[in-house]
């Protein structure tokens, strides 16, 4: 491939086919991939650390358009149990990166990480707004929707959560429920 074909996005891409394969990421491997020399790539991105959130920025973007299409359309309890579902099955879909996205330090450098994490929780805000009218109880629930999530998912994948009598997914809405009550109840 001749470096006018390359794109940064042609790059990113190809990384993210990579990590999903499980391949080691580097210079040398991508340009391999891509079937160009790694120093073709250094016009690109100045080193893998610039690559790395550029792949994160690329990858929550892919994420949040796809909880918005999953989750259109709902709102209140079922919005919120949408937009979790969407986001669980999307990690449990990506394995790979998705550990890669966690796995990654957020980091102020880079403005489009940034940008990208704060339209997911901007989604997840609007999806709270339309259930809880409590800016502090929308924080609680968001913080919280967040760790469970995450959580979940990193403890299904670690095989935590392998008993058979509890189905992990009617587990997690179980869980999930019974917090958002708990936040709906008046405070004394």
């Amino acid at each position: 491939m001749q470096r006018q074909h390359l794109t940064k996005d042609k790059i990113v891409q190809a990384s993210i086919e990579m990590i999903e394969k499980g391949e080691p990421l580097t210079f040398s491997t991508i340009a391999r991939h891509l079937a160009t020399s790694s120093q073709a790539l250094y016009n690109y991105f100045g080193n893998l650390k610039d690559l790395r959130y550029a792949i994160v920025a690329k990858s929550v973007n892919n994420a949040v358009t796809y909880v918005q299409s999953e989750a259109f359309g709902h709102a209140g309890l079922e919005g919120l149990l949408s937009f979790t579902m969407a986001l669980r099955k999307l990690c449990f879909k990506n394995q790979a990166l998705s550990q890669f996205v966690v796995t990654t330090p957020r980091s102020k450098d880079y403005p489009d990480v940034t940008a990208a994490f704060d339209r997911l929780k901007k989604l997840l805000d609007q999806m709270l707004a339309t259930h809880f009218t409590d800016e502090h109880q929308r924080l609680l629930a968001s913080r919280f929707i967040r760790d469970l999530t995450v959580g979940d998912v990193m403890n299904i994948w670690m095989g935590w959560f392998a008993d058979p009598s509890f189905n992990v997914d009617d587990s997690f809405t179980t869980m999930l429920a019974l917090a958002l009550k708990m936040l709906d109840e008046p405070k004394k």
